[in-house]
């Protein structure tokens, strides 16, 4: 299994990228949106019952170690800024390259380039 992400301006992008995920053949329980409950300040998936924590979720799924903690620092800032991740989980190869696709299509940005961005903002 791989899992794909997608990074989204915002929650109505997101949404709509899930629902493209769905009608290509997607499984629900494959899809998922991690957000920030702005009211609440805690992850939320789309179900709208807490995760424990956004910061817990992308180090869990990225790993802790030195190598991957850069993404899921850069994923988790993403989302602190009020962007909202899609998640894919794809069974093959095929399904991987058809989610990438979808969420390009859809608008999903360059989570590194925003980064670098932040990083040169202050």
């Amino acid at each position: 299994m791989q899992t794909i992400i997608g990074a989204f301006d915002d929650r109505a992008q997101a949404e709509r990228a899930v629902e493209a995920l769905l009608q290509r053949g997607f499984s629900r329980g494959d899809v998922h949106v991690e957000r920030q409950e702005a009211s609440r300040q805690e992850a939320v998936q789309d179900t709208g019952e807490p995760e424990g924590g956004i910061a817990g979720f992308f180090a869990r799924l990225f790993g802790d170690d030195d190598s991957t903690r850069y993404h899921a620092e850069t994923y988790d800032e993403a989302v602190r800024r009020g962007s909202s991740v899609v998640v894919v989980d794809a069974r093959n190869d095929s399904q991987a390259e058809k989610a990438a696709a979808c969420l390009h299509e859809l608008g999903a940005f360059d989570v590194d380039e925003r980064a670098r961005q932040w990083r040169s903002e202050g």
